[in-house]
């Protein structure tokens, strides 16, 4: 005991031996008090039963006495101390005994199921002694929940089976219920009970709803208290993720647009990429990373081309690097073209047959299908007829089943359907619209027998009357012409009603010719006429006279009105028999039949009657093939009276000297009255006397016969008698009856000549008139004209005409073998032809050589001609004639002969004017040959073309005689020659057309044009050429497209250079737009003319999309046009910027133009407002910098666009920023967690950024960051700290990472874990080592059991090098510990120290306390003043001690003891606000902090702390509100180099 409270050694060791040895002589053989009997120590639990991985609550209880002190309290779990403590609650006394408690929080989770728990309670009696007691050991069972699998986070896919297991102990006298929880509902699931375990396993099929959180939970029931019940509960994170939707294999048609769907779920971001072919493609829209959730990707291929079984898929890259590919799509794409599209028809009512057709070619082997459809409903398939011939589709459409109906009508398509991949493509032909359309009518045969017989036709249209295609006209039609108007005919018409319309004709009183071919008509806008046609048969007979008188050759003439040809027969009657009259009859001769439009007449000539003395009855009968059958006849009786001879009717008389007579002789049958008079009537009137100066009549009168004779006596003039003479002479005999019988003779008196009587003179001219002239009161019907071989003229070169008294005979082919007579017949009144002669001669005017001479431009040509002379004539003088005008710029020169005069025309130089037709002639006659002099002339026309385009010229080589031998072009300017070649990739194309009709066409097509040029066409011919320039005049289009901001207006404008001409057009065009349609978008403005240039600009008022528009001008009916375009550009930036505070930020712009101008053009005068809260900022590009953020704060960039209009962007930067970074001390070997937050986070801007730790140099995502009232929180666990590291916490934002620096710093202290001290010789000693290269130790304090013995300061330590301590003056056998404080952490170190006394082992520490506390029983009463003096000695010193303890001061090693702080003695003075914890098996100790701290919000460390455990017998406890001085070089905050 002195050897504790004893400050100066050396005294105190003295009095320690003469005390020991006194208490030991004295008390030796006294025993130690007894255990007091009224002591009684319990242990309770909370619950029997507690969940791992929470607390359990021990409760030890004590019943003492007045004399008992409750020490301390210790807890064993499975014979193990685990928890020692001094602090008791006294409660009021039980039955004189006084209760202490004592309550030990625990945690389970590193606890057996089952464990036996005991408490130890130490007492102290009144007489200082110690003893202990234990309370009766309890049962605890811990239950958790094993989950299968194991991991806590799993990844799975889409409709996978995810099978999750729970199970635990089963315990006695409680049941087991089970509970699952999850992002779905779960239905599948199943418990039971199996080896003592308790178990549940549920299933789902996944989908994109399954991601989260999954947990089951196990609850205990007590059987006999089912209030008390326990749950433990095991959780799973699920993430879905994988390919949800695959892309679908299709067919598509050429040209078209695929698309192909792919949707990925997943809780990360996820890059999805599409392959073609297993070619990625490299498109930005098939290459997309996604924010996390169920997304999906589009893949468009445009402007398809064919091709087969393409595959197609997309690939999943999630954060994590794995993947998923989705099922491969195949792709066709096939050409599907129609040959035929169906076409409009029209088809009948009523009828069958009507057909409809289209013909598909399909390039690819594939199941096809061709329905129809009327409008968008499908027809039967019965209807439609389908054959196939090498992949060519023919379908037939039949568009009625039976007769076609009204509602037949309609617009019709056929429809082709491919099936392949269980998808179909479907193709449309064009509408054929049918028409169904009918005429109804009654009866079609009417017969119609009188003039007052009305009859009634009804016509009914049925069919559509659209204006455009439909019914126009309906209208009734008789003999080809329309009958309204016409008498007889009347129409009627309805109105059109429910696609009907009626028309109704009534025939009366209408004449049989008018009626023919009666038809209804209707026709259409689109479609054949529909025509219903009528049988309409008008018969009216013409009755003949009851009673004829005739005679021998006598017509009899029986007629019919009727518009059909009727069959005719005849019939006579004598003595009552009727007999037919055939070819033999003795009577009677059939005569011909004729009609004369609806009059139909059929004739019977009498042979002789003179036999008969009674009449005869005849009979004429007429049939028609009618619907009626109907027989219509007449009959006459005939009787002998008539003219039996008479002049002609018709008598022409040219001899105008002698006397003529009119002879006429009429018979009658004797048996019937003779006639009562004879008379003569002159032009109709009735000459009273029988002579006179002009006639003279005589009479004679017979039984059955009388006559007359006159005779004209030809007096007077010739013209007297042509005039007075020429007259219609009727011989007339009449009857009492008033009947009278006339017989008439047409007389003419005439004089006829000719023109040319005599034989008349010509030369070759151009035409001869012939005439004839008749000088009669008769006039000329028709003329023949013959020549001298009897041969009639009428055709080329001859031309007849006449008038009444003159026909006329024109010759145009004049020549010699002309010459000859030309008679003319004339036919004149009653059919009489009279005849006379022309008599011509003719000389021919020739010329000599051939038709066609050709020349060249100052050669020298000579034309000749001759001309025969007639006898007895002189020669005759000849004139030169080109193209009807008399030459007079070159001379003739004459030679004759006796028979020929012969010209000859000399032209010395000629030119091209020169080229005509030559002719000679004499006075006003020509040459019947002409000579061409022809120069060839070469057509052509310049042309105009745009630049770039392909130019066409040609030359029309015209009135050549010669064939070219080679026709070819050439461009002088630039040496080349074009001629026909077969080269396909020529630069120029020439074609040549046949040599026709004296002309040939050469044409040269030049590829491309890009300056005006002349080119020249050459014909080589005859050893000659002729040539022709052309100029191709190129016109050029100089554009100026546009860039604007997009909102903003702007201009276009397009200069068409090289124009010779006017243009006859400017426009311009978006696309098939024309755009001088739109006025309130769009202004044209085009200059006039200027320098073979016109400029036309088009304005706009506001642009907002990049787009191409064409200019065009059309000139000479060439278009040039150009592209001209309009693009727009926008300069975007974020509206939101995340900076991290005190550091450097950008802020980028992006630029939106596709647009080849410079930046600096498109974005001017760029200026930030405000700029200068955050530090300086600058402008690069487009790129604002800060030199250092440090608040939030609106901006407001501002510029002007490249046409000077202010524009301005806004944007919010939101600050966030890092805790301060200190560095993080971990104990050697034991584990660390580092800790990272970022502070002022906006929860709307989470899903754009991340954590990250940097190890080894590379990223690692952290996901698991965790976000709390704007704070993001992220931590990294290492599992054991050896050696220091460098770590980096960073956060990404926007793309932008950002981090932090930290070192851990890793404290190592060398204390060994068992040491044995001989002390001999004198005390021990206990030696440490302390390293730490980054954080200075403040002290150590040193500890034996739980009393501290002594504090050290370290401030003055030699750090960094490592620091020694030693604990001298070591005696006693116990735990030693040393903490070493470094502020916020404190670091504990044990030792268990054995001491030897002279080879023998030294007892223990207990031992030797109750050897004192012997010793002090036994000599209080002898040393009691000597105690009292130590004691007080001891407050002094313990006061002093304290001080000392707490950083007042201390014993320290002397200064020279380089490398440690010191070596110092061990104190006796025990400290008493360390409590004393129980050693386990290893004899740890723990250091607990008694005050409780919490982190100022204001205060983040990056990392800071490391959990408090124990791990090798070693303990540390991580003070939170550690700050490091502000000298110390390990604390500082991060700042931008650190990023």
């Amino acid at each position: 005991l002195t050897q504790y409270l004893c400050y100066w050694y050396d005294i105190c060791m003295v009095l320690n031996l003469w005390l020991g040895a006194l208490f030991y002589v004295v008390l030796l053989q006294q025993p130690p008090p007894a255990t007091s009997t009224t002591t009684e120590v319990s242990i309770a639990a909370s619950d029997e039963v507690v969940v791992a991985g929470t607390a359990a609550t021990l409760t030890c209880s004590a019943n003492v006495d007045d004399d008992e002190k409750v020490l301390e309290a210790s807890y064993i779990i499975d014979n193990t101390v685990v928890h020692t403590s001094t602090d008791f609650t006294n409660d009021a006394p039980n039955n004189g005994l006084s209760v202490y408690r004592n309550t030990y929080t625990f945690p389970t989770d590193t606890l057996k199921s089952k464990s036996t728990y005991t408490c130890v309670i130490k007492f102290e009696t009144t007489s200082m002694f110690e003893h202990e007691k234990s309370s009766t050991a309890i049962d605890i069972f811990i239950i958790s929940v094993v989950g299968e699998p194991d991991k806590d986070t799993l990844f799975t896919g889409i409709g996978t089976d995810l099978i999750l297991k729970c199970s635990s102990q089963k315990l006695a006298q409680y049941i087991n219920s089970a509970s699952w929880s999850g992002p779905v509902t779960i239905t599948n699931r199943k418990e039971e009970t199996k080896e003592g375990m308790y178990e549940t396993v549920m299933s789902v099929t996944t989908s994109s709803s399954s991601t989260g959180t999954y947990r089951c939970g196990i609850k205990y029931t007590n059987i006999n208290d089912i209030n008390i019940k326990h749950t433990a509960e095991k959780s799973w994170q699920i993430e879905i993720r994988g390919v949800t939707r695959n892309p679908t294999s299709t067919i598509k048609k050429r040209g078209e647009t695929a698309t192909f769907t792919c949707s990925v779920v997943a809780e990360a971001q996820v890059l999805i990429e599409w392959l073609v072919d297993d070619k990625v493609q490299d498109s930005a829209s098939h290459r997309e990373t996604y924010i996390p959730r169920s997304t999906t990707s589009i893949l468009t291929l445009e402007d398809l081309q064919v091709q087969r079984s393409t595959r197609i898929k997309c690939k999943a890259t999630y954060a994590d690097s794995m993947t998923d590919t989705s099922a491969v799509a195949l792709l066709d794409v096939l050409e599907l073209t129609f040959v035929v599209h169906p076409q409009d028809r029209v088809v009948e009512l009523d009828r069958v047959g009507g057909q409809l057709s289209c013909v598909i070619k399909v390039d690819i082997d594939v199941p096809v299908t061709i329905a129809w459809y009327k409008g968008t409903t499908r027809q039967s398939d019965d209807q439609v007829d389908t054959s196939e011939t090498d992949n060519e589709y023919t379908s037939l459409f039949r568009i009625s089943r039976n007769s076609h109906e009204l509602s037949d009508a309609g617009s019709y398509r056929c429809q082709v359907s491919l099936s392949k991949y269980s998808t179909s493509l479907s193709e449309y032909s064009n509408y054929a619209k049918v028409y169904v359309r009918g005429l109804i009518y009654t009866d079609s045969k009417t017969t119609i027998t009188s003039k007052t017989e009305v009859v009634k036709l009804t016509c009914t249209y049925r069919g559509d009357k659209d204006s455009s295609t439909g019914l126009t006209f309906l209208s009734w039609y008789s003999n080809g012409q329309k009958v309204e108007g016409v008498t007889g005919f009347e129409v009627t018409e309805g109105k059109y009603s429910d696609q009907s319309l009626q028309t109704d004709l009534t025939i009366s009183a209408v004449d049989a010719a008018d009626v023919k071919d009666v038809k209804c008509q209707a026709l259409f806008g689109f479609g054949e006429p529909l025509i219903a046609r009528f049988q309409v048969f008008v018969h009216y007979q013409l009755k003949l006279p009851e009673r004829t008188y005739t005679v021998s050759g006598g017509t009899i003439i029986c007629q019919v009105e009727s518009n059909t040809a009727p069959s005719v027969r005849w019939t006579r009657r004598s003595n009552n028999v009727n007999t037919p009259i055939t070819s033999t009859d003795p009577f009677f001769t059939r005569g011909e039949s004729s009609h004369q439009g609806s009059l139909w007449s059929d004739k019977m000539i009498v042979k002789t009657l003179n036999a008969f003395t009674d009449p005869l009855y005849l009979t004429c009968y007429h049939d028609f093939d009618t619907s009626s059958s109907q027989q219509y006849q007449t009959s006459t009786e005939i009787y002998l009276r008539g003219f039996d001879t008479a002049p002609p009717k018709y008598k022409f008389i040219n001899d105008l000297t002698s006397v003529q007579y009119l002879d006429y002789y009429f018979v009658y049958t004797y048996t019937e009255p003779k006639p009562i008079a004879q008379e003569w009537l002159l032009n109709g009137a009735k000459l009273t006397n029988d002579k006179t100066e002009r006639y003279e009549i005589t009479y004679e009168d017979q039984q059955g016969q009388v006559g007359s004779k006159l005779k004209l006596l030809a007096t007077g003039t010739s013209q007297d008698i042509i005039t007075k003479d020429s007259a219609n002479y009727t011989f007339v005999v009449r009857y009492s009856d008033g009947v009278a019988y006339f017989s008439e003779s047409n007389v003419f008196f005439y004089q006829l000549s000719s023109k040319y009587d005599t034989a008349e003179k010509f030369y070759t001219t151009s035409s001869i008139t012939m005439k004839c002239t008749l000088t009669s009161t008769a006039t000329i019907s028709s003329v023949r004209w013959s020549d001298k071989n009897g041969v009639t003229v009428t055709s080329p070169p001859f031309t007849s005409t006449h008038t009444d008294t003159v026909a006329t005979l024109v010759l145009s082919d004049v020549t010699e073998r002309r010459s000859g007579k030309y008679t003319c017949e004339l036919t004149v009144n009653g059919g009489i032809v009279l005849k006379a002669d022309n008599l011509v001669e003719i000389m021919d005017i020739k010329m000599s050589g051939e038709s066609i001479k050709v020349g060249k431009e100052d050669d020298r040509i000579s034309l000749q001609c001759s001309a025969g002379i007639f006898p007895d004539d002189s020669p005759p003088t000849i004139v030169w004639y080109k193209d009807g005008n008399k030459v007079v710029n070159h001379s003739a020169s004459s030679q004759k002969t006796s028979t020929t005069s012969t010209s000859t025309l000399l032209i010395a130089q000629a030119k091209f004017t020169d080229s005509g037709a030559y002719k000679c002639g004499i006075e006003e006659f020509r040459s019947a040959g002409t000579i061409h002099l022809s120069l060839a002339t070469i057509m052509f026309s310049d042309v105009t073309v745009a630049m770039g385009e392909a130019a066409t010229v040609s030359c029309i080589l015209r009135n050549s005689p010669y064939t070219p031998q080679e026709t070819y072009w050439k461009d002088e300017s630039a040496g080349k020659e074009y001629k026909v070649t077969n080269n396909p990739n020529s630069e120029f194309t020439v074609t040549n057309s046949e040599f026709s009709d004296m002309s040939m066409t050469t044409t040269l097509t030049l590829n491309k044009v890009d300056k005006t040029v002349s080119v020249t066409c050459i014909y080589a011919m005859e050893g000659s050429t002729n040539t022709r320039a052309i100029t191709i005049n190129v016109i050029n289009i100089d554009v100026v497209p546009s860039t604007a901001y997009t909102g903003t207006p702007t201009t276009l404008s397009c200069t068409l250079k090289g124009v010779l001409e006017d243009p006859t057009r400017v426009s311009w065009f978006e696309g098939n737009n024309n755009l001088e349609d739109d006025t309130t978008d769009y202004t044209i403005k085009t200059n006039p003319p200027s320098n073979e240039q016109v400029l036309t600009e088009l304005e706009i008022r506001e642009v907002n999309d990049n787009s191409i528009f064409t200019c065009s001008f059309i000139v000479s009916g060439t278009e040039a046009k150009s592209e001209v375009s309009s693009k727009v550009y926008e300069l975007v930036g974020p509206s939101r910027v995340l900076a991290v505070r005190n550091n450097p930020n950008t802020i980028k712009l992006e630029l939106k133009t596709n647009s080849e101008l410079d930046v600096t053009d498109l974005v001017r005068d760029l200026t930030v407002e405000p700029d200068n809260k955050n530090g300086n900022v600058t402008i690069t590009d487009l790129t604002l910098s800060y030199s250092n953020i440090i608040e939030p704060m609106a901006i407001t960039i501002k510029f002007k666009d490249n046409n000077d209009k202010d524009h301005s962007l806004k944007s919010e930067i939101i600050v966030i920023s890092f805790s301060e970074v200190i560095v993080t001390l971990s104990d050697k070997g034991s584990p660390a967690t580092l800790t990272c937050q970022v502070r002022d986070v906006p929860e709307v801007d989470l899903s754009d950024m991340f954590m990250y730790w940097r190890i080894d140099g590379s990223d690692e995502k952290d996901s698991k960051a965790v976000y709390k009232e704007k704070v993001l929180t992220s931590t990294h666990e290492i599992t054991t700290a050896t050696e220091d590291m460098i770590f980096t916490c960073g956060i990404q934002v926007h793309g932008v990472k950002y981090s932090h620096q930290a070192k851990l710093d890793v404290i190592d202290i060398s204390l060994s874990d068992n040491l044995t001290i001989s002390v001999e010789n004198g005390p021990g000693s206990i030696s440490v080592v302390i390293s730490s290269s980054d954080t200075k130790p403040l002290k150590a304090i040193w500890y034996r059991g739980t009393t501290q013995v002594f504090v050290q300061d370290l401030e003055d330590s030699d750090f960094p090098r490592p620091i020694n301590l030693t604990l001298k003056n070591v005696t006693l056998a116990g735990t030693y510990a040393v903490v070493v404080d470094f502020g916020d952490v404190e670091f504990r170190r044990e030792v268990t120290v054995k001491v030897i006394k002279g080879g023998d082992e030294g007892k223990s520490d207990a031992s030797e306390d109750s050897n004192v506390i012997l010793i002090i029983g036994i000599s209080i009463p002898v040393i009691l003043a000597l105690l009292t003096a130590i004691v007080v000695v001891y407050f002094v010193l313990a006061r002093r001690r304290r001080l000392r303890g707490s950083g007042g001061g201390g014993r320290t090693g002397s200064p020279g003891d380089h490398g440690s702080p010191g070596n110092f003695d061990m104190p006796p003075n025990p400290i008493k606000n360390i409590s004393h914890n129980s050693t386990s098996n290893s004899g740890s100790l723990v250091y607990h902090n008694q005050q409780a701290r919490s982190p100022s919000p204001n205060l983040y460390s990056l990392p800071m702390s490391a959990d408090s455990g124990r791990v090798n017998n070693r303990q540390m406890t991580y003070n939170k509100n550690y700050n490091p001085s502000p000298n110390s070089s390990q604390a500082r905050t991060m700042g931008s180099s650190d990023i």
